[in-house]
């Protein structure tokens, strides 16, 4: 008997798949490529032009059936909303995201509805969305907590906080991201670059001028007095309601033109601006997606990054963390010290001068890093202890290192035990309490 995974694809037919449509495309691919002999992968959409049809399944070639509901997008996130559902039937569902028939159904039958939760957006920062997406998003979180047979999340400070708004026992299971696929440097980097107007040295960051999401605190860090003068590309959108990217950046000290932003970018060309960056900087205050300090490590580019849980989580000390508290001047000059320390290294700073106008490494595998029993993936073993934290002016170092890697980004795994994590590290079992008071958890 064949097993049958549907896989919720209705993101990619949306007007702006985004970072959600990515993660969707990349996951089903994935399922498909590793399904057993006895199963098979087939998706759900919502009703939609018939050439939206055509490049899911060019999109996703082995994909077994597409089910198309009678209702199209709009009316099926209100329908899902309310429990109502045109779903194929029962068996095993999994989506990308919180866009699911999440209604009563029979688990001891072999009936399952796994969804997928990034952020907690709607609760936290309500005025980043639309008040009909966030409530929408709010109903079906609450939905999933009463019928979901499992919650993904990327991290455990996200599972912390979606605890705090549900109880879900112990149906959270933490899963980390990965780079896309297709994130690798061509041949034409350097023609790229100059395309983009961008010259050999300079930072980058993701985000908006959204006050949480930290960039205009990297802007006013970089119009301190006595600053390197390095640009800054700025992946995401030129203006957040009235307040314009190039006016804020001279209203922070920037010379004219030592800003630019990119709405979008294709893979080949965002592999081009992180893997050639001084420095990749992370500043959210809160709420921060590890999947951007991820792609910047895939690429071996230096990470600053601030000290929310998210990112520490997932940088386990390969980048440089710079403590939040109270956001303000003080984060802003600590901020200032981080980026001065990382751009003024003689080894971070030639980098830049080094890169080769061609691959200089493997394409980054979209698999990912092999699983060991039980499904928590395998952490290789360190080839060499840590360096010692630097002191950058007060600025919590966790250690800078520039990680060149082989298409795999070594990131803790958020599942496996202490037990396990100590056995990899090499701790003797005196240090073992030690280090485990120092990442706040205990030993399995």
């Amino acid at each position: 008997m064949t097993t049958r995974l549907r896989v919720v694809v209705d993101q990619l037919t949306a007007p702006v798949p985004g970072a959600v449509g990515r993660y969707t495309l990349d996951l089903t691919r994935s399922l498909i490529a590793t399904a057993p002999a006895d199963c098979e992968v087939a998706g759900i959409v919502s009703s939609s032009p018939p050439s939206d049809y055509e490049r899911i399944e060019a999109d996703l070639p082995g994909l077994a059936d597409l089910y198309r509901t009678s209702l199209a997008r709009r009316e099926l996130a209100a329908a899902w909303q309310v429990g109502l559902t045109t779903s194929p039937g029962g068996g095993i569902i999994h989506s990308p995201s919180l866009f699911a028939p999440l209604r009563k159904h029979d688990r001891a039958g072999g009936n399952q509805v796994v969804v997928t939760v990034h952020d907690t957006m709607a609760s936290t920062h309500p005025e980043s969305l639309s008040t009909v997406e966030g409530a929408w998003r709010r109903a079906m979180l609450k939905r999933a907590w009463k019928h979901a047979d499992a919650v993904v999340v990327s991290t455990h400070a996200l599972a912390g906080r979606i605890g705090d708004l549900h109880d879900f026992g112990d149906r959270i299971r933490v899963i980390s991201s990965a780079a896309r696929s297709g994130l690798t440097i061509p041949a034409d980097a350097e023609r790229r670059l100059e395309a983009l107007g961008l010259p050999r040295a300079y930072l980058v960051t993701v985000g908006s001028l959204e006050p949480h999401r930290g960039v205009g605190d990297v802007l006013a860090a970089l119009g301190r007095p006595g600053m390197p003068e390095l640009p800054l590309a700025v992946i995401g959108p030129r203006e957040w309601g009235e307040q314009q990217l190039a006016n804020v950046a001279e209203e922070s000290g920037l010379r004219r033109g030592m800003v630019q932003s990119f709405d979008t970018l294709s893979d080949e060309d965002l592999a081009v601006v992180l893997g050639g960056a001084v420095a990749f900087i992370a500043p959210r205050h809160e709420e921060g997606d590890p999947a951007t300090l991820i792609e910047a490590f895939s690429l071996g580019t230096p990470v600053i990054h601030s000290d929310i849980p998210e990112y520490l989580e997932t940088a386990a000390g390969a980048g440089l963390a710079v403590p939040v508290g109270v956001a303000g001047e003080g984060y802003v000059n600590r901020l200032a010290a981080a980026i001065s320390t990382v751009a003024t290294d003689d080894a971070l700073a030639e980098r830049p001068r080094r890169r080769p106008s061609t691959p200089d490494r493997p394409p980054i595998s979209p698999r990912r890093t092999p699983t060991a029993p039980g499904g928590a993936a395998a952490r290789p073993a360190r080839s060499a202890p840590r360096p010692a934290a630097p002191d950058a002016g007060g600025v919590r170092a966790w250690a800078v290192r520039r990680r060149r890697r082989t298409g795999r980004v070594r990131v803790r795994d958020a599942a496996r035990s202490c037990r396990a994590l100590h056995e990899d590290a090499g701790d003797a079992p005196g240090a073992r309490e030690q280090r485990c008071r120092g990442d706040a958890h205990e030993c399995a």
